[in-house]
């Protein structure tokens, strides 16, 4: 493999894919070569809803606010309601000061045009692999969704400008194919994988630590790929 493996993650104002809107963006690189993270390559931003400033934005998506709060905000379980309430509008407020989606896109794709195997002749097959946690089901639905809105699909509107357009990699098809015999772990969300692997919870939900946790847990797949493939030989393995 030659293309570097963007590991990437959207937190959004809903639970469905096709019609929520993201709210922050954030991703790391992994260099193919050594399936280290590439330093100083991490990308986050908050984003605004296209329509956080409707009357009715606040209330009908506070749940979603109140969910994003209680991940962010230390003890907030704990608070007065009163106290949850305020903590629930400074994050509302957060995403309404944000950068709009089509800058954080533009940024987000200059960002990504730094990680293709070449700079004199880019192309979709020079650029990162997307890489993440159930992106097919989530995290590809909205991009394609946003590629197409801010014009970064290309011209035959199946694949998006800014990534390879056939590999990725997804966190929860390598764990069904590796865990689907064993006991544990009981779901492959990354809340049960956080768990299963020992890994901290702080933060969790929060895409940029998101993406962190992602990355490692791929590095420690490919790693051990890699350790399998010298010594499973499947080549020839099916001739009569």
């Amino acid at each position: 493999m030659k293309n570097f493996i963007c590991v990437y993650d959207f937190e959004t104002d809903g639970a469905n894919p096709e019609v929520c809107e993201p709210v922050q963006l954030a991703s790391c690189i992994i260099n193919p070569a050594t399936l280290q993270i590439v330093e100083n390559s991490e990308f986050s931003s908050f984003m605004r809803p296209d329509n956080i400033d409707d009357e009715d934005y606040y209330e009908d998506h506070k749940d979603t606010i109140m969910w994003h709060t209680k991940n962010y905000v230390d003890g907030f379980s704990e608070m007065k309601s009163s106290d949850q309430e305020k903590e629930a509008k400074k994050i509302f407020q957060k995403w309404k000061d944000a950068p709009t989606q089509n800058q954080v896109f533009e940024e987000f794709s200059r960002y990504l045009s730094k990680y293709h195997t070449t700079q004199k002749r880019q192309s979709m097959f020079t650029a990162p692999i997307r890489a993440g946690h159930n992106i097919r089901n989530f995290d590809d639905v909205i991009l394609f969704r946003k590629c197409e809105q801010f014009g970064l699909l290309n011209t035959k509107k199946t694949d998006v400008k800014i990534f390879h357009p056939r590999d990725s990699v997804c966190i929860k098809e390598l764990a069904f194919l590796w865990f689907e015999s064993l006991p544990e772990p009981k779901a492959y969300n990354m809340d049960e994988l956080r768990g299963f692997f020992g890994m901290s919870a702080h933060g969790a939900h929060d895409a940029l630590n998101d993406i962190r946790d992602e990355a490692l847990i791929i590095q420690k797949f490919m790693k051990l790929f890699r350790l399998m493939t010298q010594k499973v030989k499947f080549k020839d393995s099916m001739k009569n």
